[in-house]
């Protein structure tokens, strides 16, 4: 197994772990500041992210956030998040996008989760411009006081 998978399939597991211990967890409303629940908040970012207003939506993502994109290594830092998000707008004219359907809080209130499926834009070394169908996973953290995401992953539909 490659690096890159191992490092992915290590990933995964944590991942499915980490959503195992917020079993039962899918239909808690989260945020008590706002009295919005994370499908809530997601979707949220989800219209801000059909926006260019990309400030606003980095304003989702903590300092040291993570995203996991199809065909790509991990992104580590907002700073690399919004390289990304800024040279797939300028390669192919198309933002990520996304529906949440589920999210889980844990025990003590400081970290969550939301599921869900959408489209990542991905063009290519050659120059050819395609959809990622999938599914993500994002989990989230109190941060500042409010909920922001902590790491994101998208992986392809089957």
């Amino acid at each position: 197994m490659g690096k890159r998978r191992k490092d992915c399939a290590i990933f995964l597991g944590g991942v499915v772990v980490g959503l195992a211990s917020f079993a039962g967890c899918a239909a808690k409303h989260v945020d008590a500041m706002t009295g919005r629940g994370l499908v809530e908040l997601d979707e949220s970012w989800a219209t801000v992210a059909a926006t260019n207003d990309l400030a606003a939506v980095m304003e989702f993502w903590t300092d040291d956030a993570v995203m996991y994109v199809p065909d790509l290594p991990p992104l580590h830092g907002k700073s690399a998040i919004r390289e990304y998000l800024e040279s797939r707008r300028a390669k192919s004219g198309k933002r990520i996008s996304w529906t949440p359907c589920c999210a889980g809080l844990d025990e003590h209130g400081s970290m969550a989760y939301t599921l869900g499926t959408g489209a990542i834009p991905v063009v290519n070394e050659s120059g050819a411009d395609r959809d990622h169908n999938g599914r993500y996973v994002a989990i989230w953290r109190r941060d500042d006081g409010r909920w922001r995401c902590a790491v994101k992953c998208w992986t392809p539909s089957p």
